[in-house]
């Protein structure tokens, strides 16, 4: 799909990150970030699109998440696309930095792929994204939970956690992972 052209952006302006490491920031799903102190009533007048990106990869249903000083970026967005992929981009550009196909690119493709936010933790460097492989009722099932390097995208480990699916039945998750 072909994305319209978005205003023209205004001059990039270097900050620094906040780790925004789950969907709503936090494990409550709060939405705040105490941490963050740049937008402001002032403030607001001066915000401005800097970039914006199509996912390659059908739609989205996820929100992206923010890891902060990894491969000497200020900031990495990472986010899942529903045919089965992670996409990292640095924060401050809007380019590429890596792609990992984690789920089936099979139709139909609402059944396949991520399905929700990853979960990001600073300790290790590592992205947990749940993906999904159903590609027609009663085939065999994969609902997994992988763990990615967020440096690089490559898949660190992973672990099937689908039931046997009962007939005419499919499994797939589509929720965020929280880490604890």
């Amino acid at each position: 799909a072909t994305v319209p052209p978005g205003p023209t952006p205004g001059p990039v302006v270097t900050a620094a990150f906040n780790d925004w490491t789950t969907y709503g920031f936090d494990n409550a799903r709060t939405g705040f970030n105490p941490n963050s102190r740049a937008i402001t009533p002032t403030s607001l007048a001066s915000l401005h699109l800097a970039w914006h990106v199509a996912v390659p990869d059908y739609r989205t249903q996820t929100q992206p998440i923010l890891a902060s000083n990894i491969g000497g970026r200020a900031g990495t967005l990472i986010v899942g696309g529903a045919r089965g992929s992670a996409y990292a981009y640095d924060a401050v550009s809007g380019k590429p930095v890596w792609s990992k196909l984690l789920g089936n690119a099979g139709e139909p493709a609402t059944l396949s792929g991520v399905g929700g936010t990853a979960a990001y933790d600073p300790a290790s460097g590592s992205v947990y994204v749940v993906s999904n492989s159903n590609t027609a009722l009663n085939a065999p099932t994969q609902v997994l939970i992988n763990k990615i390097n967020a440096l690089d995208g490559s898949l660190l480990s992973s672990v099937n956690i689908a039931p046997s699916p009962l007939p005419g039945e499919v499994n797939f998750a589509h929720t965020s992972v929280t880490l604890a």
